[in-house]
């Protein structure tokens, strides 16, 4: 069973993988627990993604150790260590971490949305520039219905600097995705 696009990018979504790191960190509340969890939870998630590719569409175990497949876990770390943080920072006593752990994850729905509006922008006739159109609603709706859940209770001045941080972060990574991509 396949899902209908917008709804299949999600699942090769970076900002999403990095979301259930996030929600991790934002339940585990103690920073070491937050990132070997958070960690832990990346690199399975990583193999199990590789692994349904074996069992439903009948792809070669050796994928499991593939390079791409090594190298999304090592990705997968460096997300599991910064998303596992910014979860457990969302009610750290200082102002400065809680603000930037309010803003990782919806700077980087944004920072994706961005990055998936250029590419339906700018993609030919042959590509499927309405699927890229529809991932970077539904990214846009994730970053607005993250910040509504974590700015909840937050006083106006708390708001006001995590929305300046959520948007410097979405910058910073639209430029991560320009650069990476070409």
């Amino acid at each position: 069973m396949h899902a209908p696009y917008p709804f299949a990018n999600l699942f090769n979504s970076p900002a999403v993988w990095a979301a259930a790191a996030f929600v991790f960190g934002v339940w585990a509340q103690r920073r070491a627990r937050a990132v070997l969890g958070a960690i832990v939870l990346e690199v399975v998630a990583v193999e199990a993604y590789y692994l349904a590719d074996v069992v439903v569409r009948g792809a070669a175990t050796s994928i499991l150790v593939s390079t791409t497949a090594l190298a999304w876990v090592v990705l997968g770390i460096g997300a599991g260590v910064i998303f596992g943080l910014a979860g457990e920072a969302v009610d750290d006593p200082s102002s400065v971490r809680r603000a930037i752990g309010t803003a990782l994850l919806p700077g980087v729905f944004l920072a994706e949305a961005s990055h998936q509006t250029i590419r339906h922008l700018t993609t030919d006739a042959g590509g499927r520039p309405d699927d890229l159109l529809g991932i970077a609603i539904l990214l846009t709706v994730l970053a607005a219905a993250t910040l509504v859940w974590l700015l909840h209770g937050r006083s106006s001045a708390e708001r006001v600097h995590a929305l300046g941080v959520t948007f410097a972060v979405a910058a910073a990574g639209c430029g991560a995705y320009a650069v990476l991509t070409g």
